[in-house]
């Protein structure tokens, strides 16, 4: 049978932050922090945890005792797969929708730059509006 976690002196919960830093969680039966382990996960109220460790533990003991049917924990490894093409599909359309918003980007900041060379090509035609041919120079001093 696996190690029982040590029980805490003091169950965390939560650290308050720092100003601009991220919440850490810890789990309310090991204290292992969301960073200690692969996973965490919150009742509705997000004040109790409990993490994959201490999760698995509670399972084997309840399947060792006999209190958990044996077909409910291969559903969790088909939860997970589903989990994870989801996050995989979100990810391909945050990919995509990040291109969208970069060639948006790039095409306004080409039309700025043609606008302004369009001015910069007027200004130095001067006002009687006449172009020099290209590779015409200018340059009277030699």
């Amino acid at each position: 049978m696996n190690e029982t976690p040590a029980a805490p002196a003091a169950v965390k919960t939560a650290e308050k932050p720092a100003e601009g830093k991220k919440t850490t969680f810890y789990c309310s039966f090991c204290s292992k922090s969301q960073h200690e382990v692969k996973g965490l996960a919150a009742k509705p109220t997000e004040t109790m945890f409990i993490c994959n460790e201490c999760l698995e533990l509670g399972m084997d003991t309840l399947r060792e005792e006999k209190l958990l049917p044996r077909g409910l924990p291969t559903v969790l490894p088909a939860v997970a797969a589903l989990l994870d093409e989801q996050m995989r599909e979100l990810r391909s359309e945050m990919h995509a929708k990040f291109a969208l918003l970069l060639e948006e980007a790039l095409s306004a900041y080409r039309n700025k730059v043609l606008a302004q060379l369009q001015r910069d090509e007027a200004a130095l035609a001067g006002p009687t509006g006449m172009k020099l041919p290209p590779g015409v120079d200018t340059d009277t001093s030699g």
